[in-house]
């Protein structure tokens, strides 16, 4: 805490043990980076952290790392402090993979430089605050998933027009996926699997045109998948898997640069689209657990990737 000029503090990737010491505080106008992922610190974040006015980069992860046979990371515990909201600078808040729990502080909206938000794999529960669209102008990477979180989906949600990744899966999320999500553009990647989500797979994702990954397997998913998926022409996987799906296969499901599809588990009906032989990068395509019908079609001979 001496170390007033400390402008960068990098420790990750180490077997630090014991808390985060308080007196890191003191280094209020300079520090800009502090990171601290993957050792095995344990506690909860000093309230003094409030005090890092410079702070851009604040990295607490509990990624793990492995060590003599063993894996180790990091196991913060308590609620995120609303005082976290004071860091006016701040760009990237990941505080992924620890035990961290009560709600997400609300006041994490109007961190108006915030760009990376990751709380995945804790213990939080609650809604997500709907003060994060407010976020619009910034943030590109919204990771919650594996957590506890239940409400709705905020239709709100579409101003985060920069979002690339929306990682909502594994939480408890119920209600329908709003049609408006079709206006954010930017996504790569829309996973909001392992939920408790109903209604039908909006047509309006078809928008997302740079979309690389979407996975919505294991909700209660209803109506037919939609044959506007065609035109994503930059996806590589489509998971949708153990919902509730019905209707035909759409035939428009063809993309070349499709490495995995998974539709089992589901009620879809009709034959297997011949022009799945078409899916030359395809390495995983599961269809059991269906109502399909007929032959399997020799063209899927020509699918020599796939294991």
């Amino acid at each position: 805490g001496m170390l007033t000029l400390l402008t960068y503090l990098h420790v990750g990737s180490n077997v630090l043990t014991g808390n985060l010491p308080s007196e890191l505080g003191l280094l209020t106008t300079m520090l800009e980076e502090l990171l601290v992922n993957e050792n095995a610190l344990v506690g909860t974040i000093p309230t003094e952290f409030s005090k890092l006015t410079a702070i851009r980069l604040l990295s607490l992860s509990g990624d793990a790392y492995y060590l003599d046979s063993w894996y180790q990371g990091n196991e913060f515990t308590g609620t995120i402090p609303t005082t976290l909201a004071e860091l006016t600078k701040l760009t990237e808040l990941i505080l992924n993979k620890n035990q961290f729990t009560g709600t997400i502080p609300t006041e994490l909206g109007f961190l108006s430089t915030l760009g990376i938000l990751d709380l995945s794999r804790n213990q939080l529960g609650g809604s997500i605050p709907a003060e994060l669209q407010y976020l619009s102008d910034t943030l590109t990477e919204l990771k919650l998933g594996v957590n506890q979180l239940n409400g709705q989906l905020l239709s709100e949600f579409s101003a985060l027009t920069n979002l690339v990744n929306l990682i909502l899966g594994d939480n408890e999320l119920t209600g329908t996926i709003p049609t408006e999500y079709g206006e954010m553009k930017a996504i790569l990647n829309f996973e909001l699997d392992k939920n408790k989500l109903t209604g039908t797979i909006p047509k309006e994702l078809e928008n997302l045109s740079q979309m690389r990954k979407i996975r919505l397997e294991e909700n209660e998913l209803i109506g037919s998948i939609p044959s506007e998926f065609g035109k994503l022409s930059s996806i590589i996987a489509v998971l949708l898997g153990d919902n509730n799906l019905t209707g035909t296969i759409p035939t428009q499901l063809s993309w070349s640069s499709l490495k995995g599809l998974k539709l089992g588990n589901n009620n879809l009906s009709g034959q297997i689209p011949t022009e799945f032989g078409t899916l030359s990068s395809t390495v995983l395509l599961e269809l059991q657990g269906n109502n399909l019908s007929g032959s399997i079609p020799t063209e899927l001979g020509a699918l020599t990737s796939v294991n």
